[in-house]
């Protein structure tokens, strides 16, 4: 079985030269991976112990991986919206079009990131 983390990193680098890379772009994307490496492992971790994990006085309560796994996941989205890249690993086309246009030519650049507006500048 291919760790999604892997799958990432070859269909991303199989588009672009990741050597010319805004150093910010890759520094998202190192995040990006980083966040999706954790999902991973919390994942597998509420597999192994269940949704329900007892509480303080004994009492049945949702799995604090649960919580956490919610969070991670924002946080991949972000960071895969932010980068242009699709938001689930086994999406094969990605809506960014990430294999459109200059992205086949060699030597292609990810496309920066998006600046947020600052509101009174």
């Amino acid at each position: 079985m291919n760790h999604p983390v892997n799958d990432l990193r070859q269909r991303v680098e199989s588009q672009f030269d990741l050597d010319s890379a805004e150093p910010a772009w890759t520094e998202v994307f190192e995040t990006a991976c980083a966040v999706l490496d954790t999902i991973q492992q919390l994942e597998a971790l509420i597999a192994s112990d269940g949704l329900l994990s007892s509480g303080s006085k004994g009492q049945a309560v949702i799995h604090p991986g649960v919580v956490e796994l919610r969070h991670q996941r924002r946080a991949y989205a972000a960071l895969v919206q932010q980068l242009g890249l699709p938001d689930r690993p086994e999406t094969t086309t990605p809506r960014s079009g990430l294999r459109e246009g200059p992205a086949q030519e060699a030597g292609s650049r990810p496309r920066p990131l998006r600046t947020p507006s600052v509101e009174g500048r």
